[in-house]
């Protein structure tokens, strides 16, 4: 079960688990609204876990072009018009270079995804604190 959990720019829930669901909504080329989810989960404890959660949850529900001084914060939603496979492929990617970007303080470790009945991907996003020499 998952509670809501504030954020500015978009809706995310927690669950009993300490992992947070971040809910996506964007158009697409055909003028229809998609919604989507990422899952945040995380490998270790973080010292800093709290603040690393709203970090990533601002992060994978920011839309690239929306935030005025970085038009390149954020994640490129075009996946969301992409067969399975693409979508996949160009979602990962995306979420391990804005990542390793924007919070040095973890690196992805892997992601999976789930498929629901409708075919609706959701990935699920496991990240790890860097070790700092």
């Amino acid at each position: 079960m998952y509670i809501p959990y504030t954020m500015s720019n978009g809706q995310a829930y927690t669950a009993a688990d300490g992992s947070i669901l971040v809910l996506l909504q964007g158009g697409s080329s055909t003028g229809s609204t998609e919604k989507g989810a990422i899952k945040i989960v995380f490998e270790k404890n973080l010292t800093n876990k709290e603040a690393i959660l709203r970090q990533l949850a601002v992060l994978y529900g920011t839309r690239t072009g929306e935030q005025a001084l970085d038009r390149s914060f954020g994640l490129d939603w075009s996946f969301l018009d992409q067969p399975a496979e693409v979508a996949k492929a160009m979602l990962s990617a995306e979420i391990i270079t804005k990542t390793n970007t924007y919070i040095p303080a973890v690196t992805v470790s892997h992601i999976d995804f789930t498929t629901d009945m409708n075919g609706n991907l959701t990935p699920t996003v496991s990240v790890e604190e860097v070790e700092h020499e």
